[in-house]
């Protein structure tokens, strides 16, 4: 990388068109997403409820189980707001989504290096992307460098949008020979992978906007 089909083409379209938009958002807003996660700039009325509020009531209790902060718990919860938006599917713990039998992301805190454990459905030792590999037949892309940070566990054929923006890192270990393809906003090729096995450990996801993991 240098440089499920969940979304109708209208709403697609729609999350492509603000992610043009250039206006400012403020730090102060609920629906931002943290830095790294998010090419949308002025998040839709609905952004935030993308996960119904009775639902990140009982997950906010979760972190703070766990011991994260008021903070860690809204950064947590802003991102999960974000991938349930853009790429459908629904929040199953304050730091996972899952795409029914597609994909799963499990979402870390800005500055650390993997997700934190919070519940059995966060286990890092069943995840496809665990210990910055990706298991066999997975494409796992990852936020930062060096296989760290939020992963988005792409398991089943089919072209996913990516919010990611800045540096990070993706592992190609899907059947022998396939290869992954990655979209700018217009929907134009600008990267193909090599063959699996294949993986990049530091590349710039702000132009990719969607990937076809096969």
């Amino acid at each position: 990388m240098r440089p499920l089909t969940v979304l109708s083409g209208a709403a697609l379209a729609l999350f492509l068109t603000a992610q043009g938009a250039g206006a400012a958002t403020s730090p102060d807003d609920p629906a931002v997403a943290p830095p790294g996660d998010s090419k949308t700039v002025t998040p839709p009325e609905n952004f935030a409820n993308a996960t119904p509020p009775d639902a990140q009531a009982a997950f906010a209790e979760q972190g703070r189980a766990a011991g994260l902060t008021e903070e860690q718990i809204t950064t947590l919860q802003n991102s999960a707001n974000l991938y349930v938006f853009t790429m459908g599917g629904r929040q199953v713990a304050l730091n996972k989504v899952v795409i029914e039998g597609k994909a799963d992301v499990l979402i870390a805190l800005p500055d650390e290096d993997a997700p934190r454990e919070l519940s059995p459905e966060t286990s890092l030792a069943a995840s496809g992307c665990a210990g910055g590999k990706a298991a066999y037949k997975h494409f796992c892309a990852w936020r930062s460098p060096n296989f760290t940070g939020t992963s988005i566990d792409m398991y089943s054929c089919d072209r996913y949008p990516i919010s990611l923006v800045g540096n990070g890192s993706w592992d190609n270990n899907q059947t022998k020979g396939t290869k992954a393809r990655m979209y700018d906003k217009n929907g134009k090729l600008i990267y193909t992978t090599p063959p699996a096995r294949s993986r990049d450990s530091s590349g710039d996801w702000t132009p990719v906007y969607s990937v076809r993991n096969c």
